[in-house]
């Protein structure tokens, strides 16, 4: 990584600039933006920048450009922060965009989107989760956005009562969402969630999966099934919840499996029939599926779109989903799975052992999810719209 030089900029290709919260990590907004960023071209030049290693780095192509930034601050983040505005404002001079799309604001200084409108060039503004309603970006404990401005709520999620601040947030975001070109969501379920707190038009543009051909899966009888999850170990995602229920599950049919795939520490003294294979990546995909007769997504904060859930969809494998948020809500809707109660023990168990028992969800018309490419013929279009 180069310390402030200039990057070469194309002055003939229509240039985009993200800007995100992180880059590097294997978060769903990072692959989001990596995705729109490698599929652009060769229409557009993108740009990325985003806050990394206490400052901010540009990055063109494999070229990445650290400037100086001001230390990002949660929960209370302040609307200015000098370092920082003066080192977007010498990417955006350097860079020139002709469209602006914000992909996540965290880490960034909450004036930023008005920083952004000044110059004029159209400003685009993904949402991915909830960190416009509250700083705790999960939303989790809530029972409706609107309780995240209540004292109470400020004092379990953050030890205190910051409710000023947070009334004050809103108002500000409040004024700087309506400067923005267009506000895009993932989901109906995340633009009616936004709206209750932010009144506005949303467009909704769900995410695209690269698809893949699903390999042969072995024939196995309904006591001997295999379950799986795939996703990071991490407690919003229900895992633990997931892990009590198979014990109950095979309590009563000894044969069946649960395999976990994703980044995290596994527990240790799991149930008999429980397997932790660690971290996978996309190519891994087909294989893993293939030893995996139900997909299992146990989540206990509002999902506001499930990569995981296309991706078993597209492995031509039925679920077993929690109902909640826009996990829920695309069950319902597209079908292909089988829905409990979020974090219920028994409610999990109870819908695992309906797999065992049951037959009919092999019949089950899975819906074909998404592809990368028609999300990106829509970015494509929407970016040449504000050229």
């Amino acid at each position: 990584m180069t310390q402030a030089s200039t990057p070469t900029i194309s002055s003939r290709q229509k240039r985009v600039l993200f800007v995100v919260h992180a880059y590097h990590n294997r978060g769903g907004v990072e692959a989001h933006t990596k995705a729109l960023e490698a599929g652009l071209g060769p229409e557009f030049q993108v740009g990325v920048v985003f806050p990394h290693q206490g400052g901010i780095c540009f990055k063109t192509g494999v070229q990445e450009t650290l400037l100086p930034a001001d230390p990002p601050q949660w929960p209370v983040t302040p609307y200015e922060a000098p370092r920082t505005a003066a080192s977007l404002a010498q990417v955006l001079a350097m860079f020139s965009p002709h469209v602006v799309h914000v992909q996540h604001f965290l880490h960034w200084h909450l004036g930023l989107l008005d920083q952004l409108a000044l110059t004029g060039v159209p400003v685009l503004l993904s949402f991915h989760e909830y960190y416009a309603i509250t700083p705790f970006f999960t939303m989790e404990h809530a029972t409706n956005p609107l309780e995240t401005f209540t004292v109470e709520y400020s004092r379990k999620v953050f030890g205190k009562d910051i409710t000023p601040y947070l009334l004050q947030r809103k108002e500000v975001l409040h004024r700087s969402f309506a400067k923005v070109a267009l506000k895009i969501t993932p989901s109906e379920y995340l633009a009616n969630t936004l709206q209750q707190v932010y009144p506005g038009t949303y467009r909704v543009m769900p995410h695209g999966i690269e698809p893949f051909e699903p390999l042969p899966r072995i024939a196995r009888s309904n006591e001997e099934l295999r379950f799986g999850y795939l996703g990071t170990l991490i407690p919003q995602k229900g895992w633990p919840s997931l892990c009590h229920a198979f014990a109950l599950v095979r309590q009563r049919h000894p044969k069946v499996e649960l395999h976990l795939h994703g980044g995290g520490t596994a527990p240790e003294g799991t149930a008999d029939g429980m397997y932790f294979h660690g971290v996978y990546d996309a190519q891994d995909l087909p294989a893993i599926l293939s030893q995996i007769d139900v997909g299992v997504i146990p989540s206990v904060f509002r999902e506001t779109f499930s990569y995981v859930l296309s991706e078993l969809w597209q492995g031509r494998t039925p679920v077993a989903a929690a109902d909640i948020g826009a996990l829920g809500e695309r069950v319902r809707t597209e079908g292909g799975g089988k829905l409990f109660v979020p974090g219920s023990i028994e409610s999990i168990a109870e819908t695992l052992s309906w797999f065992v028992e049951q037959s009919a969800w092999r019949t089950w018309a899975l819906p074909t999810p998404r592809t990368l490419e028609a999300m990106l013929a829509d970015y494509r279009e929407l970016y040449a719209d504000y050229h």
